[in-house]
């Protein structure tokens, strides 16, 4: 089938819709896409409400800022024939407890190090994803990342130089791990880095900001370049596969007047794994100034030959499962949290499924709780029934989140093996 991916940096969702005075439904009509990526979202799962979650014709997937409201964050809307089989939060895995996921984290970057101690700590791995930068979704035929790194210049603060390029490292082993797999990956969103001169309205002023001589020459780029089969990378740059030299192509502007000089830069991008050219399946991308209502502006890829895998069921990260469960508070916390970690069933139950097949989720009886089958087929499962978690649960969410501890059994980690991990991204484990 044919296919559209839009991603787009919004600079607050729903300041957007404000400053736009139109609804998100009217919004994503507008785009016209079979999956659309939001990035700075700046939402709390206390903002949702049935305007956000609720829109005809799409389904919604959140990934919040733990470490600071009104934050960063990203959303990934898709239609019903482009629905997720899985979905997954952060870079890492962590925030699901994914410890597979985790441990070939630490394989690659061990492998990368000569077999030294791994830079990735559990601390790390949830300190990296504790700002909402990154949604996984699994569409059966490719991998879609939705990620918004973070803008760093020369004058900010050291540590948040060494925070970008250990997520940049971070996102990285995670690529290269599902590749392993043998996913066919797309990558969009928000990189905050113009890769090369074509990409900057000022290149000169960059080098000075950064005291260099070679404008590719600083950190980001050097990352960029290595992420990029041009550097050795898995990943092709869409828009410059179809536009090698076009210049003042620019997705960001700093200023209103700025942007209707075109005096900008290139730091929202569409990657893609070579398998997708090697099919010829995406057939163009384009960058679109015209569409207004942000600093940024959207990037689109259309594609074709695309075999969609649907499922029957809704992934536990959708958006209506957040707001279902916020509107049960008494018992919402608890499943809110459990399906975000590895969960074993400690007595049989009957568990009702959810079908997608008889319309949208607007309510979840019974407040159950999101696991997976061995296939990894998202099912519902009874809220009563007791359960064990295999990690830590982490808090990071609103007050009013604050999970019922006495109803849960929590696991220390070294309990926990690969073999009895679930929560994958997919059903082969990758």
């Amino acid at each position: 089938m044919a296919m559209r991916i839009v991603t787009w940096n919004v600079n607050g969702l729903k300041r957007l819709l404000a400053v736009r005075q139109k609804s998100l439904q009217a919004l994503l009509d507008e785009l016209s896409a079979d999956i659309v990526c939001f990035q700075e979202t700046k939402l709390q799962p206390s903002q949702l409400d049935d305007s956000i979650v609720n829109v005809s014709g799409y389904e919604g997937f959140f990934s919040f800022s733990r470490s600071k409201k009104g934050y960063s964050g990203v959303a990934t809307y898709c239609r019903a024939n482009a629905l997720p089989l899985a979905a997954e939060e952060g870079f890492s895995g962590h925030l699901t407890r994914s410890l597979e996921h985790i441990n070939e984290v630490h394989r690659h970057n061990m492998a990368a190090e000569g077999g030294a101690e791994t830079m990735f700590s559990e601390q790390k791995l949830e300190l990296l994803d504790a700002e909402g930068r990154c949604l996984i979704t699994h569409h059966g035929s490719f991998v879609l990342l939705n990620v918004y790194l973070p803008a760093i210049y020369a004058s900010v603060a050291t540590y948040r130089h060494q925070f970008k390029a250990e997520l940049c490292a971070l996102v990285k082993s995670r690529c290269d791990s599902l590749i392993a797999k043998g996913h066919p990956l797309i990558v969009v969103g928000d990189i905050n880095t113009a890769h090369r001169v074509v990409d900057h309205c000022d290149p000169r002023g960059s080098m000075r900001e950064y005291q260099v001589t070679d404008f590719n020459d600083t950190p980001q780029r050097r990352w960029l370049t290595s992420f990029l089969q041009e550097g050795g990378g898995h990943f092709v740059d869409v828009f410059r596969r179809f536009h090698p030299s076009e210049h003042c192509a620019y997705t960001v502007w700093t200023s209103e007047e700025k942007r209707r000089r075109n005096y900008g830069t290139r730091v929202d991008y569409i990657l893609a794994t070579k398998e997708f050219f090697d099919k010829g399946d995406i057939i163009n991308c384009e960058i679109h100034p015209r569409i207004v209502g942000s600093d940024h502006c959207p990037v689109s890829i259309s594609m074709k030959n695309i075999a969609v895998s649907q499922s029957e069921y809704l992934p536990c990260l959708a958006g209506k499962h957040i707001l279902s469960k916020r509107r049960s508070p008494q018992t919402s916390v608890r499943n809110y949290l459990l399906k975000q970690t590895h969960i074993e069933k400690t007595k049989p139950a009957a568990s009702p499924f959810i079908s997608l097949s008889n319309g949208p989720i607007s309510t979840i009886q019974n407040t159950p709780v999101c696991t997976q089958q061995a296939q990894g087929d998202v099912i519902m499962e009874d809220a009563q029934e007791t359960v064990t978690v295999a990690t830590p649960v982490t808090i990071g969410y609103d007050k009013d989140l604050e999970p019922m501890v006495d109803s849960i059994h929590v696991r220390p980690d070294s309990a926990a093996t690969p073999s009895s991990v679930s929560g994958r991204l997919t059903p082969d484990r990758p």
